[in-house]
């Protein structure tokens, strides 16, 4: 029976083609890019898309790892017979995420209401029916959970090179983000709950280029290359993670601000009574953050151009040109060209900006706390907490996201274990940041391409995990509630068009002349 259910969601997908132009230009970028890894999500029996990624590896010079994944045992086992003799292919038997990061049934419900997509083809009723049963498939058919992040892990993969998002219908996003800042991102069903929301948020990011699209046939499908570093787009876990600590009135510090995209988050969530303090230590982008938070509704943001550093003084940095402002760095990272995957993008020039330390800044304006630190700031975040010693000595930071970028870190010839070393040193706890903005593992060091974190004093740890973990709980009865009122909502409304309905047959109008006729008798008894 789980097998049966499982496989309901499924009539959404268009039966499978072979040989067209989405499997032409998947064969196309297999055999013909300098890659390493490629994951496919939602592998099937292992036609179609599958064949198109095996015949382009086959022939890539590189030898390329293709990782197939597939959650529906039966499928999976004859995906793995299929593919037995290639050494190349490693099949999954699991689920791509977790089970936290599926989306609510409220979730589900509002992108139904807009009326987009190939959702709306069936009943409401069926479209929630699906999505519990791909939670209790997984939840109960014993296959792995958490399965982009298992393969990363088993095979030291920092960020795939190409990956294919065709899984369950209902953990698209939730893939997406697990797999940002991959070379190539080729989605499936984009007129669907799947891919819909991943396409147009690609489409919008200047960190991708849109090289296939094919929106009218099989739900619609696209490929996109990357061109640079992750964007704030596709920082949903981060952004889930300051809406869930940053409130009213707090003091909010953003380091490396760059045009202003976590600033004006910030300016929002800390409201008329908090102050946001900003900044950008390279002109250009200076005078675009500047600009920005000159418009009406940022009176709690101040802007400085200055470098925040160990020390005050002096720093230069190595200017990427504007298009790749993001990389703008003290090191000399070396960055490929995102347009051919090949070439070094050279430097445009160096800058030499004011340094000031946090705690110098703090003494001087007076500022006793920061609530919410972020630091983004191409591999010298360490430097950055060195010149907090001070305030991180008497736990005057409350909450510290900062990133750690593998890239970066080479071109300041440093270490990520450096960095959470240095917070450790005074007392604070590092975490992992999970979907949906809550507190993942404990982490002393990390090997990641590309990730943010989450720090905050140790002695205050538990406290912390069990608000968030709380905050986390208080989701699911809202889950409920949101469905719940939803069927609420429909029986109301059928029960009007009944009432509608009676009102307008001659039966209730005979009815209403009788009961008006025996009122008018009444009366002349009377």
């Amino acid at each position: 029976m789980a097998e049966r259910q499982h496989s309901e969601s499924e009539s959404l997908s268009s039966p499978l083609i072979k040989d067209d132009s989405f499997y032409s230009i998947i064969r196309a970028i297999s055999r013909g890019e300098e890659i390493l890894n490629v994951l496919e999500i939602g592998s099937s029996s292992g036609g179609g898309t599958t064949e198109a990624f095996v015949e382009g590896l086959r022939d890539n010079p590189r030898k390329p790892a293709l990782f197939c994944m597939e959650v529906h045992r039966p499928r999976f086992q004859e995906l793995s017979h299929r593919y037995s003799g290639d050494s190349f292919v490693k099949c999954y038997n699991a689920s791509s995420v977790s089970l936290e990061c599926f989306p609510t049934p409220a979730q589900v419900m509002e992108f139904y209401r807009q009326g987009v997509g190939g959702l709306n083809r069936f009943p409401l009723a069926d479209v929630l029916r699906w999505l519990e049963q791909d939670i209790e498939y997984v939840r109960n058919s014993g296959v792995t959970a958490d399965g982009i992040e298992r393969i990363k892990r088993e095979h030291k993969i920092k960020c795939f090179d190409v990956v294919l998002i065709d899984g369950s219908e209902f953990t698209g996003e939730a893939e997406l983000r697990q797999v940002y800042g991959a070379k190539f991102i080729f989605l499936d069903n984009i007129n669907t709950y799947k891919n819909y929301v991943n396409h147009r948020q690609l489409m919008e990011d200047d960190g991708y280029t849109l090289i296939y699209h094919e929106p009218n046939q099989r739900n619609g499908r696209s490929a996109f290359r990357r061109n640079g570093k992750a964007s704030f787009t596709s920082e949903q876990k981060e952004r889930d993670l300051v809406d869930a600590l940053v409130r009213p009135e707090m003091v909010v510090f953003d380091v490396g601000a760059n045009v202003g995209d976590y600033t004006e988050l910030f300016s929002r969530s800390v409201g008329p009574g908090g102050r946001v303090f900003a900044f950008e230590p390279i002109a250009s982008t200076f005078g675009r953050l500047k600009e920005r938070m000159a418009k009406p509704g940022h009176e709690n943001v101040r802007v400085f151009q200055n470098a925040i550093y160990s020390t005050d003084g002096e720093v230069t940095f190595n200017v990427f040109p504007d298009e790749y402002s993001g990389w703008n760095s003290i090191g000399k990272p070396e960055m490929l060209d995102p347009k051919t995957h090949k070439n070094i993008v050279p430097f445009a020039g160096s800058q030499t900006a004011v340094s000031r330390s946090l705690d110098s800044f703090c003494e001087q304006h007076g500022i006793g706390r920061i609530d919410f630190l972020k630091v983004d700031v191409e591999g010298a975040e360490k430097n950055v907490f060195r010149g907090a010693e001070g305030l991180l000595c008497r736990n005057a930071i409350g909450f510290i996201q900062f990133e750690i970028s593998a890239k970066m870190l080479e071109g300041m010839k440093a270490t990520a274990r450096e960095t959470f070393d240095v917070l450790s040193e005074f007392g604070y706890e590092c975490r992992k940041i999970r979907e949906g903005g809550s507190l993942g593992e404990r982490v002393v060091d990390s090997d990641a391409f590309y990730d943010n974190f989450v720090a905050f004093p140790s002695v205050a740890a538990s406290y912390v995990v069990q608000q968030m973990e709380a905050l986390a709980q208080l989701r699911v009865p809202v889950w409920k509630l949101a469905r719940d009122l939803d069927a609420v909502r429909t029986e109301l409304e059928e029960a009007r068009q009944r009432i509608a309905f009676i009102e307008g047959s001659k039966f209730w109008k005979l009815r209403n002349r009788w009961h008006s006729l025996k009122n008018k008798l009444n009366r002349r008894a009377s």
